[in-house]
């Protein structure tokens, strides 16, 4: 056996040793789904699969995150997504700080979800957290859209009104930092000019909430923007565009089956036949509700 202590075919040898081992090793795991991205229901079933069968906490962790971000016609498919997100939070706050205050983020919209006044302030609670965390560790983006989240959720209060002014001035002063800008900024900015009477500038903002890029990142509620742009152009008397809008809205709102929404655009609708003197129109859409 003294021709195996040859150089050459110890090496050769060495080699066939380790080439057995990477054929016998597991095979590579999935990577996890990327909060910068957007998935859809499909994949993220399979995601839910996979990480389930692999007794992989992390990636599926990940997995629910990424669903908090898609639509659901339905509250409590919507409410279960962020019990699950809730129930993985500690296995996230081992692995990534920064992905728990990104998680964090996620889980405004499950207690935004409950309409009361003790969960939407808890979610302003929230939100400062999250900003001092950002303000450490040099966070713009996350900075500002929790800043946007922050806006969102006082915005419901008149006497809050002026915190509102001022939150939206601090996005402001982050926009001077290179990140993408969530596009419900625009749709914020837009709300603001509108009460300022604005309306030409309001358009303005509530168009870039229409664009490729920003219906994909809120994809959840895309007509949104169509439904303030209507409201706009009756604002402005142009009737006719007012209607195409709205038009336009209910299309999206039949689809989704948004019930606050739909409502938000019967009074629209209301709204618009009123300013055009054909009452009768008036009431068959105040009847719907």
């Amino acid at each position: 056996m003294d021709w195996i202590k040859t150089p050459k075919v110890g090496v050769v040898l060495v080699l066939l040793s380790l080439i057995g081992n990477c054929l016998n090793a597991a095979p590579p795991r999935k990577a996890y789904p990327r909060l910068d991205k957007t998935y859809s229901e499909t994949q993220l079933q399979a995601y839910r699969a996979y990480f389930d069968k692999q007794h992989d906490s992390l990636g599926l962790a990940y997995t629910y995150a990424n669903w908090t971000k898609t639509a659901s016609n339905q509250l409590e498919v919507e409410l279960e997504r962020f019990k699950n997100l809730l129930r993985y939070l500690p296995v996230i706050k081992r692995y990534s700080e920064r992905d728990y205050y990104q998680f964090l983020h996620f889980l405004i919209q499950y207690f935004y979800t409950h309409q009361n006044r003790y969960t939407i302030d808890r979610s302003v609670d929230i939100c400062d957290t999250i900003i001092n965390y950002c303000r450490r560790t040099n966070n713009h983006q996350l900075e500002f859209e929790a800043y946007l989240s922050k806006i969102y959720l006082l915005k419901k209060y008149d006497t809050t009104r002026a915190l509102y002014d001022t939150y939206l001035l601090e996005t402001k002063r982050l926009l001077r930092f290179p990140f993408s800008i969530n596009p419900i900024y625009y749709g914020i900015k837009g709300d603001w000019l509108l009460q300022q009477k604005r309306y030409d500038e309001a358009i303005a903002c509530f168009k870039k909430t229409q664009d490729e890029a920003a219906m994909r990142y809120n994809a959840k509620n895309p007509e949104v923007g169509v439904i303030a742009l209507g409201k706009l152009y009756r604002l402005k008397k142009n009737y006719s565009r007012a209607r195409m809008y709205f038009y336009t809205a209910r299309k999206v709102v039949n689809r989704t089956g948004n019930l606050d929404l739909l409502r938000w655009l019967n009074e629209e609708y209301a709204n618009l036949y009123q300013d055009m003197g054909k009452y009768q129109r008036v009431h068959s859409f105040l009847s719907l509700d």
